[in-house]
Formats: structure tokens, sequence, C-alpha cells
């Protein structure tokens, strides 16, 4: 799913990562994330987004749009631990 991604990549920063097509039913998908040091080599990862459903009820695409911040959140801890 191509994103558009504006903001820094970088520890107390932000990206706003949205949409420019894909599978996902949902259009107008526009997130924020955050990372924010805690101190003792430890971060906060935030991510939230808004959306509409499109060719789904809006039970079935939050779920769809849960999914996906599940796997990220998995790929996440795979990588630096958790």
């Amino acid at each position: 799913m191509p994103l558009s991604i504006t903001g820094p990549n970088c520890p107390n920063s932000r990206a706003d990562p949205s949409t420019v097509s894909g599978p996902l039913p949902v259009e107008g998908y526009f997130a924020t994330m955050k990372v924010r040091e805690l101190g003792e080599n430890r971060c906060e990862f935030q991510w939230s987004s808004t959306f509409e459903p499109k060719g789904a009820s809006e039970e079935e695409a939050k779920k769809a749009i849960e999914d996906i911040y599940s796997m990220g959140f998995e790929g996440l801890k795979k990588l630096y631990g958790g």
C-alpha cells in the first residue's frame, strides 16, 4: 500500500503517513505516529489514525486497521524487544 509520509523520523518526533491507494477498506486514512523517549533505553510509540469506511462496514474497516496496528507493533517488538 503506497504511503505518503511527512515529518522527521527520529526519537521524540512524529510521522504522519496517509494512504495514496491500497487494498484496505478505508479512504481518507491519515495517521500520526509519535516516538517519545522514556529514558534507560526505553521509548513509547503511539500510533493513531482517522479514516472513513469504503466498501465495508465501519466495524470491518476498524478491524482491518486494528490488524495493521497489531502487525506493526509485533514487528517493532521483534526488532527492538519488549
